[in-house]
């Protein structure tokens, strides 16, 4: 029975072994190191204890018991582990006897007999205890024969100990063991109470088992009975399963009938309804074709209205100032963009040259008095070829060359020509941050509103023209004073929008009249033809130039500071003077020019007082003689 019991159900059994095995280590530690080790409990083996050895042995000793009691509180009957572990415990206790002394008796042998005990048979605790007895009897009497012979040395002369000495020894120590015989005999004594409690309870489930077994016989009989009573049920069942039989036959024909029936119902069924589906799939994609077209019809419907009433707003001002924000303020509702530029193409020079008129961009300040040649960019290349491009992921390849957007935040844009008649008035320049953001229906609209665009834009520079009377002098080739008035107060706006400076220089021939009078109209022409070609030599491209009276010029020096207003005014000064030094060589009919030069925004604010100040600069260069540039603001 020793063998049945599961230990792992025991937690008493449990406790106590563990408990046992840490006070028995204990015992032992304290024993071994506080007691006269020369005088008692010497080992056999006479190892001194010294440096590493002596904290390291006992450390070792400490881990093994450690690791034992977590495997013995884990493991519950297998026997192969426990006589394992009966086996290491003896192993180490004899180990701890020999190398420190009798104290670690508890260890060595009592807890191996106790495990035995409590979890093998009679036989091999009677065995494991009887052997370990044996061992420590000839440890003991090894120990007493040790103590017999002790010698120690006092003032460095050896000295043997009397017969008292040896018999006050083994009286003492004979006290030792018998403080460790009442534990041994009080811990067997308990695990044999343990081993009578768990046989108890082994005799008193074997008695259960006996009672059920009882119950069981009894049970059988009756259920013996049951079964002859059920066999009669089962004749019968027999009886009524054979006659089900019958009924289920006859169901069964009867059930084919109806299948073969309901089989031709659903074919006429299948029928009727794939002529339904046919009608309906038809009805449906029919209807469904018609409520496209119709829907395409009022989305083009709606275009068209708003075509058309973008196109009566652009055409209620000829204005060409107001026809251009009227342009990109309706092309950016229709559209909403990041950037939207209207270029307009320079016709008035008869130059080359697609200047920005309006931008609406967060990156306006990108193209202050931007301009690019026709052929240049993808603006330029777009005019060129009076075509549609659309970028799509921020570059384009056409012809084997590269184009970019104008922004390089931007991944998509569209440019598309304005045209009149097939003659190129502008573009529009489209830009968005997505890409691939313009799809054919957004192309198709900023095409038909460029259409409607041109006409306005059309209208607008022709209205122009008409009002201006020719904006060009005949003689000169420059424009005229009509025209020079209404492009000068555009340009002063342009400036105050995007915060740049405006240079204007006055140009007049001295004693122009009085010369006249003098020589004659031919002498007048050829001064006029002269002062115009030094003008148009000096001056940039960008430069508005123009004759405002008989001797009298101007220029608009676009984007120039005060210095270089004031080189530029003196450079025409000085190359007219050379020009009359020649014709000085030729004739007495020679004259020079005096120049007057003004700021915006530092010497005035407004066209009409901008225009004072450059006369009032002009007035000081004459009243001092002629053939001088003064600036305003400079000293005299």
């Amino acid at each position: 029975m020793n063998g049945n019991f599961e230990f792992v159900k025991s937690e008493k059994l449990k406790t106590f072994l563990i408990g046992f095995r840490f006070f028995a280590l204990i015992l032992a530690f304290v024993l071994t190191y506080f007691i006269n080790k020369d005088g008692y409990f010497t080992p056999i083996m006479a190892i001194h204890l010294e440096g590493i050895a002596k904290v390291a042995i006992p450390f070792f000793l400490l881990v093994y018991h450690i690791i034992a009691c977590v495997w013995l509180a884990n493991f519950s009957t297998d026997k192969s582990k426990i006589k394992l572990l009966v086996f290491g415990d003896v192993a180490v206790g004899m180990f701890s006897i020999a190398l420190l002394g009798s104290p670690y008796v508890f260890v060595a042998i009592v807890l191996p007999a106790l495990e035995s005990k409590c979890f093998l048979e009679n036989i091999w605790s009677n065995a494991i205890l009887g052997l370990v007895g044996v061992i420590f009897l000839v440890m003991l009497g090894v120990e007493w024969g040790k103590i017999s012979t002790i010698n120690v040395a006092i003032d460095d002369a050896p000295k043997s100990y009397t017969i008292k000495d040896v018999i006050l020894n083994i009286w003492m120590t004979i006290q030792i063991y018998l403080l460790f015989i009442f534990p041994i005999f009080w811990s067997y004594s308990l695990a044999v109470k343990i081993e009578d409690e768990k046989n108890l309870d082994y005799l008193k489930t074997e008695e259960e088992k006996k009672m059920i077994s009882e119950a069981t016989a009894t049970d059988k009989q009756t259920i013996q009975g049951l079964i002859n009573a059920l066999n009669e049920k089962d004749n019968e069942l027999d009886d009524y399963k054979n006659k089900i039989v019958q009924f289920k036959e006859e169901a069964d024909r009867n059930y084919k009938k109806y299948n073969e029936q309901k089989k031709q119902f659903a074919t006429q069924n299948e029928n009727f309804r794939a002529k339904e589906d046919e009608l309906t799939v038809n009805f449906d994609t029919k209807l469904k074709k018609v409520m496209q077209e119709n829907a395409e019809l009022n989305i083009n419907l709606k275009k068209a209205e708003n075509l058309i009433s973008v196109t009566v707003d652009l055409n209620k001002s000829l204005n060409l100032q107001e026809a251009y924000v009227s342009v990109i303020e309706h092309l950016i509702k229709l559209l909403p963009v990041q950037t939207c530029i209207l270029f307009m193409l320079d016709t008035v020079d008869k130059r080359t040259e697609i200047f920005a008129e309006m931008v609406y961009s967060p990156y306006s300040e990108n193209f202050k008095n931007y301009s690019l040649k026709i052929g240049d960019g993808i603006v330029g290349i777009s005019a060129e070829m009076q075509k549609i491009f659309k970028i799509d992921n921020c570059s384009i390849e056409i012809e084997g060359n590269e184009y970019k957007t104008l922004v390089n935040y931007e991944n998509s844009a569209l440019v598309v020509p304005i045209s009149y008649e097939e003659e190129l008035l502008g573009l529009f320049y489209l830009g968005k941050e997505e890409s691939n953001a313009f799809d054919e229906e957004m192309i198709e609209l900023v095409k038909s509103y460029a259409d409607i665009s041109a006409v306005t834009l059309q209208n607008a520079q022709l209205f122009q023209k008409t009002v201006s009377g020719g904006m060009f002098d005949d003689l000169t080739g420059f424009y005229n004073a009509v025209y020079f008035n209404e492009r000068f107060g555009e340009e002063i706006n342009r400036s105050k929008r995007y915060r740049i400076e405006l240079g204007i220089v006055l140009v007049e021939i001295d004693n122009f009249v009085q010369l006249t009078d003098e020589f004659g109209s031919t002498w007048s022409e050829d001064v006029l033809r002269e002062v115009s070609e030094v003008i148009r030599e000096e001056v940039r491209d960008t430069d508005i130039t123009a004759r405002i009276q008989a001797g009298q010029f101007v220029i608009i020096l676009l984007q120039t500071d005060r210095r270089n207003s004031y080189i530029a005014a003196e450079k025409i000064r000085t190359s007219f003077e050379r020009k009359n030094m020649n014709r000085m060589r030729r004739s007495r009919a020679s004259t020079t020019i005096s120049v007057g030069v003004s700021m915006f925004p530092q010497d005035a604010q407004d066209k009409t007082s901008l225009i004072s100040s450059v006369e009032n600069a002009l007035n000081i260069s004459k009243t001092h003689g002629g053939n001088k540039t003064f600036v305003t603001g400079m000293r005299v």
